[in-house]
């Protein structure tokens, strides 16, 4: 027998040998105690004449001892460590089989994510963007080399075009060929002059030299609130008819020593506007650093070569513009 004295009570228990390494519970106070490893012989009997070995000699006085490992196992039984191990892990599992998994979801929505910023680097990357101007550089609103003005922008501009000179005079056919123009081109030029800054100068003529209508009268004027309200007053009862010349309003426009001049006519497509009409142009500019912008007014699709070259040879710009588009421009 061994004889081990309760951690707990200290009362003397006497334990089988067959316990030894093993654990018992002491039957005064219940408390579990390990039993240490010692050479089988030793039997001896405690106080109280009660040897202590299993659950029997740990419960029922006076009732001999079991066998040694059957002992040991009702101990541990009954001590409700076996049954706590085996909840203990079968929790465990349990909470493992019944756990969500959050990575699934995680990946899915990793997923969505690459495939939407995909679609978007795609989007922007062939997406329309407003084209180069016909010299070339790029800016936006200027026209393209087919003449056709890309974008509106918010600047100085003329239907689009970009207007940089301090002193803007606009030449306006008034000639039975841009009857059907007229109205919208005279509101698309007030809302151009509208666009310039207050501190430059502007001013409007028509073909044949003013006299059928001109703002102001053989000067220019700063593009203030009230200037453009006279022109607009000025301008309003201009009508379309009969032949006109360009030949005399740019001598007046000259004379005023701008740093552009815009041109707007329907006649782009007739023969008067050949390559005598365009020497004719540039000879009255003479060495003046005046750019000329030029506007081809069209029903129908098409370019006009002379104006064209009016536009390049003075280092203006050149566009293609029909009456929607003037419309637009004017609102």
């Amino acid at each position: 027998m061994i004889r081990i004295s309760c951690t707990n009570c200290k009362t003397i228990l006497s334990i089988d040998d067959a316990f030894a390494g093993g654990v018992c519970r002491c039957q005064h106070c219940g408390t579990i105690q390990t039993v240490p490893a010692q050479a089988r012989g030793n039997a001896t009997v405690g106080t109280s004449g009660h040897s202590i070995g299993g659950s029997k000699t740990l419960y029922q006085n006076g009732e001999p001892a079991a066998s040694g490992l059957e002992d040991l196992a009702s101990v541990v039984v009954s001590s409700g460590l076996a049954s706590n191990r085996l909840t203990h892990s079968q929790r465990i599992a349990q909470e493992q089989s019944t756990k969500p998994n959050l990575l699934l979801p995680v990946l899915l929505g990793s997923g969505v994510l690459v495939i939407i910023l995909v679609f978007v680097i795609i989007y922007l990357l062939n997406r329309p963007t407003a084209g180069p101007n016909a010299s070339g550089s790029g800016n936006p609103g200027q026209s393209t080399a087919s003449g056709t003005p890309t974008a509106t922008v918010t600047g100085p501009n003329f239907c689009g075009t970009p207007l940089t000179g301090n002193t803007v005079i606009y030449l306006l056919d008034c000639g039975g060929s841009a009857q059907n123009f007229i109205g919208e081109l005279k509101d698309a030029t007030i809302k151009s002059a509208g666009t310039l800054t207050a501190d430059r100068k502007f001013a409007i003529l028509f073909w044949n030299g003013g006299k059928d209508g001109a703002y102001p009268d053989n000067t220019t004027t700063y593009a203030t609130k009230d200037s453009l309200t006279s022109a607009e007053n000025a301008i309003r009862d201009i009508a379309a008819y009969g032949q006109t010349d360009i030949k005399a309003s740019l001598q007046l426009a000259l004379a005023q020593h701008p740093d552009e001049i815009v041109i707007a006519t329907a006649k782009g497509s007739d023969l008067d506007l050949d390559s005598a009409w365009v020497d004719s142009i540039l000879t009255l500019r003479g060495n003046s650093p005046v750019k000329i912008d030029t506007f081809n007014l069209i029903s129908f699709p098409g370019e006009s070569a002379p104006l064209q070259r009016l536009a390049n040879q003075t280092g203006g710009a050149y566009a293609d513009l029909t009456k929607a588009q003037l419309r637009q421009a004017g609102q």
